[in-house]
C-alpha cells in the first residue's frame, strides 16, 4: 500500500513538469518565429523553407535542406540573390522573397 502510495505522489510531483514541456519556449528564438506544422505539408504544397544564410566573398542559403548559391535552381525557381537573412528568388519574371524563421513565400 505504502509503494502505491509513493508511486502515485511521484508521478503527480513530475505531471506539471512533462505538461510544461510543451509550453516552453527557446530563449533564443525570434520573438515572432512561428514553426511550420508540417515539413509533409509544405513539400506537398510546394513551399520552400529557409533554414540558414551565409555571407561572405560567395554567398549561400540553406533552401529545403540543400545549399544553394546565387544562379542555382530550388524547384522551379532561380536564385536571384543572398543576403543577410533573406533570398530572393524568381520564376516566370516573378521575384519572391523567403525570409529566415519564416516558412513561407513572401510575394
Amino acid at each position: 500500500m505504502v509503494r502505491l502510495i509513493h508511486g502515485a505522489a511521484a508521478a503527480l510531483l513530475l505531471l506539471p513538469a512533462w505538461a510544461a514541456a510543451d509550453l516552453l519556449r527557446d530563449p533564443t528564438q525570434p520573438i515572432d518565429y512561428a514553426p511550420a506544422a508540417s515539413t509533409q505539408t509544405e513539400s506537398r504544397e510546394g513551399g520552400l523553407r529557409l533554414t540558414a544564410v551565409f555571407t561572405g566573398s560567395r554567398p549561400s542559403a540553406v533552401i529545403g535542406g540543400r545549399r544553394v548559391h546565387v544562379g542555382d535552381r530550388v524547384q522551379d525557381y532561380e536564385v536571384r540573390s543572398i543576403a543577410a537573412g533573406k533570398v530572393e528568388l524568381i520564376r516566370g519574371g516573378e521575384i519572391s522573397v523567403l525570409r529566415l524563421y519564416s516558412s513561407t513565400i513572401i510575394k
